[in-house]
């Protein structure tokens, strides 16, 4: 039988440098938990005279960042063709 481990909420502050780690990975990302729990990151749009923000949102930062990664890839395959 698979034994289900949860893991304590992070503090405020945990939660905050997390969220700082993850934007330096990503620049230019802003990353934040809500105090729900979810995960945000948003970043504005690249089409040029475009200002429409774009957000990824999730439930764990792992996740988030998961996201993070296919947008980012999306992003470089987009450009190079």
């Amino acid at each position: 039988m698979r034994q289900t481990t949860t893991t304590p909420p992070l503090t405020a502050d945990e939660a905050a440098a997390l969220a700082r780690g993850i934007a330096r990975a990503f620049p230019p990302w802003r990353i934040w938990q809500s105090d729900a729990g979810c995960w945000y990151a948003t970043n504005p749009c690249r089409i040029p005279r475009c200002d429409c923000p774009r957000t990824l949102d999730s439930d764990t930062p792992s996740g988030l960042c998961k996201q993070l990664v296919a947008v980012e890839e999306a992003g470089r395959k987009a450009r190079s063709s």
